[in-house]
């Protein structure tokens, strides 16, 4: 797999890597700016509980490396410098390639200092270890060969559809309108083109991005990608908002459509909710809080 891992471009190793910290349970996870080697980097929180089952967050900057060569310690120093400038409390090597020996000693020597920053890392043979445990990534990120192995991939999807179709059905039967039978909806035929895909491709296609017209609790927009509208659906669910949403295009540089959605709440925390992340990633869809605004933009 990790041969796999390496065959894919930066920008999909970096999405994928988003995509495994949320899975991981990061949460707040959002893009940093690109650094000087133009590779785009990623921030985040980790909730730890000490013994006393006291909850204190740490913050975590993660460097993503689609290095063939091995990584040394100076490129794992510069990173040290900026993440300690930005005050982090880790910071996270991500990389399909392997640590040098001299590297890891520095890195040990780096933490028995106990420093301000501690550096931990996920090289080439730690990684795939972590994404085998998320069948939807291998998927998503066509690190599984042949459709025979991807029913796994749905399992977790399958298993958030019925659970909103049972509250559809109890929805449904006190009143004329369901803000789960939508949901539920949406999801149906977003799972169904995935399906499909498979059946097709013999893999998914999160490039795909069928426009279609959006429903009547959606406005602002007359069509939308039908990943942007599953995933709006089921953030309407979660949040249980009764109206809709109003929906404006964000223009936002280096992104071919970010979208704006007046939440009407503040506390929805990315990564809070595991259901909503998988929904996410079976999207293709990033998102960020501002505010009582959400921001949302769909994978390159």
């Amino acid at each position: 797999m990790l041969k796999s891992i390496k065959a894919i471009s930066h920008t999909k190793f970096e999405n994928l890597t988003y995509d495994l910290m949320l899975c991981l349970g990061m949460r707040n996870v959002i893009w940093r700016s690109p650094g000087p080697d133009g590779g785009r980097d990623i921030e985040g929180i980790v909730l730890r509980e000490d013994p006393t089952g006291e909850l204190f967050s740490e913050s975590w900057f993660v460097e993503c490396k689609r290095y063939a060569a091995s990584i040394s310690w100076p490129i794992v120093y510069e990173k040290v410098a900026y993440a300690e400038s930005n005050r982090a409390d880790v910071l996270l090597m991500v990389t399909t390639a392997n640590i040098t020996p001299s590297c890891a000693t520095e890195i040990s020597k780096w933490n028995a200092q106990r420093r301000g920053l501690r550096i931990s890392r996920l090289d080439g043979p730690q990684l795939e270890v972590k994404l085998r445990s998320f069948p939807l990534l291998l998927a998503k990120y066509q690190l599984i060969k042949g459709p025979a192995q991807y029913p796994v991939s749905f399992q977790k999807i399958a298993s958030i559809l019925a659970v909103v179709c049972t509250v559809a059905e109890a929805e449904l039967e006190i009143a004329a309108e369901s803000v789960a039978a939508d949901a539920a909806f949406e999801l149906s035929r977003f799972v169904s083109s995935r399906i499909a895909q498979v059946e097709v491709l013999g893999r998914f296609d999160i490039a795909a991005k069928r426009k279609v017209a959006v429903p009547l609790w959606l406005t602002g927009l007359v069509e939308l990608s039908q990943n942007l509208i599953c995933f709006l659906a089921y953030l309407r669910y979660v949040i249980r908002a009764k109206g809709g949403f109003k929906v404006a295009v964000a223009p936002t540089p280096g992104m071919s459509l970010c979208l704006s959605v007046d939440l009407g709440v503040g506390d929805l925390v990315i990564g809070d909710d595991s259901d909503l992340v998988v929904v996410g990633m079976w999207c293709g869809v990033q998102y960020r809080i501002s505010g009582d605004d959400l921001i949302l933009w769909e994978e390159g």
